[in-house]
């Protein structure tokens, strides 16, 4: 029924392209990879005409560097194009926007950056029938479907206060079969209200941050609670193999990562395989780049992306400040010819650098704490490169004792010179946007 209604919504009512692109996009990603960036390019050259005849920061940047309307022959090509960063785009907030557009197709966003402050940018509204029909084909790559009841367990107030505020939203909400509850209280029994609704309102989808989801694990295996969804959907927050796992292992269903950010949706999924993340090549370009800021495609490096439709506020070559392990010998059975991403391996704001020179990311601590039996929650945090602290909460029933085999470990990859201070804490606490930060640079970028 809510498909029909749905499907007649955007035919009939709203007169988009919805279904029109969600047709072409189930078709495109079992095209060959060959037509796919010819996809691409077409669709970029598209945009970079558009920027340099009507985005005063890349005329400049096209003057700037020699750059002609026409000049971006190939996907090779785009090396000629400097990367774009939040710092420059708050700095020429002003030039970013298009000139020639109405300004109805102007969507205000903004998130919080890895410092706190406030990033603000536009979204065009001429998107959302492409967004939407990405959701379409991502929920299908779940083997779930868009219209599956879900339920959102989720942990930015301003998303929850948005949706409450929506005309209709419960009309809305109905049609869609979706549910929005807060992550923020995760009480006792606070998670016990999370169960009641799950068990009422008996959603196939769960969606939410996988800080919140291992601490409702953890919760439901100590009071043997069960319950068991057709899929998780993770957002939020980079998903490491340990939640996963535990996850998994107590909803018992398959869980799927989803990469995305407020300043660049739609970019990658995985699918039934979880072989990595299938990236949407329809909606960006993802590039990979060395520390010499080379494009790769093996290794790990730096995130840049492309999107390909917004035209009031083009982000062309944004540094996003994620990283990502890819490789070329890393091939999908499901059958898509989709650009695969093997691994976002954290923020580049994560990397620690150690007295030694040495760097580690994210994934380091999360090997490092889990490989010793005693914490559950941990944080770390770094004031300047000779000193971490990390602050843990205990086991309840194994808590750890003893932290020799923790500091030797790290040693090994630091010096011995790294002085590092263990707190323990009753619960480490989340960031404003309701997710966990499992590192924590302070004063040091």
């Amino acid at each position: 029924m809510r498909k029909l209604i749905t499907h007649f919504y955007y035919r009939y009512i709203k007169r988009d392209k919805t279904l029109d692109l969600y047709d072409f996009l189930n078709t495109s990603q079992y095209m060959p990879e060959i037509q796919l960036k010819q996809y691409q390019l077409d669709s970029f050259q598209k945009i970079w005409l558009h920027a340099v005849e009507n985005v005063p920061y890349y005329s400049e940047i096209a003057k700037k560097h020699k750059l002609g309307k026409c000049d971006i022959k190939t996907l090779n090509d785009f090396v000629k194009i400097p990367l774009l960063t939040k710092e420059i785009v708050r700095k020429e907030f002003g030039k970013m926007v298009a000139k020639n557009l109405d300004k109805k197709r102007f969507v205000a966003n903004s998130t919080s950056g890895s410092t706190g402050s406030n990033f603000h940018f536009f979204i065009d509204s001429a998107k959302k029938s492409f967004y939407q029909a990405l959701e379409m084909r991502k929920y299908e790559m779940m083997g779930a479907s868009i219209y599956d009841r879900e339920l959102s367990i989720w942990g930015a107030a301003f998303d929850i206060e948005k949706s409450k505020k929506r005309k209709f939203a419960v009309i809305k909400d109905w049609i869609k079969n979706k549910k929005v509850v807060s992550g923020y209280n995760l009480s006792d029994e606070g998670i016990r209200e999370i169960y009641r609704t799950m068990k009422s309102y008996r959603p196939l989808i769960i969606k939410s941050y996988p800080s919140i989801l291992m601490t409702i694990c953890h919760y439901f295996n100590t009071h043997g609670l069960i319950y068991r969804p057709k899929a998780i959907h993770i957002g939020g927050e980079k998903l490491f193999g340990f939640q996963r796992k535990e996850i998994e292992r107590t909803f018992g269903c398959p869980v799927y990562d989803f990469y995305a950010a407020r300043d660049m949706k739609q970019i990658a999924s995985n699918c039934e395989e979880k072989n990595g993340l299938h990236v949407f090549m329809e909606n960006v370009i993802l590039e990979v780049l060395n520390e010499e800021g080379i494009p790769i495609e093996e290794g790990e490096g730096d995130i840049v992306v492309t999107d390909l439709h917004n035209y009031v506020m083009p982000f062309i070559r944004y540094r996003i400040g994620d990283r990502a392990k890819i490789s070329k010998k890393n091939k999908c059975k499901c059958g898509r010819n989709l650009q695969l991403v093997n691994e976002i391996i954290g923020r580049r704001f994560e990397i620690i650098e150690f007295p030694n020179g040495n760097r580690v990311g994210g994934t380091f601590w999360t090997l490092v704490m889990k490989a010793f039996p005693g914490i559950k929650d941990f944080q770390i945090i770094q004031q300047d490169k000779s000193h971490i602290i990390v602050n843990y909460v205990p086991e309840d029933l194994n808590p750890i004792s003893k932290f020799d085999n923790i500091v030797k470990q790290i040693h090994k990859y630091s010096g011995e010179s790294l002085v590092i201070d263990f707190h323990k804490m009753e619960k480490i606490p989340l960031s404003k946007a309701g997710k966990m930060q499992f590192v924590i640079k302070i004063g040091m970028e």
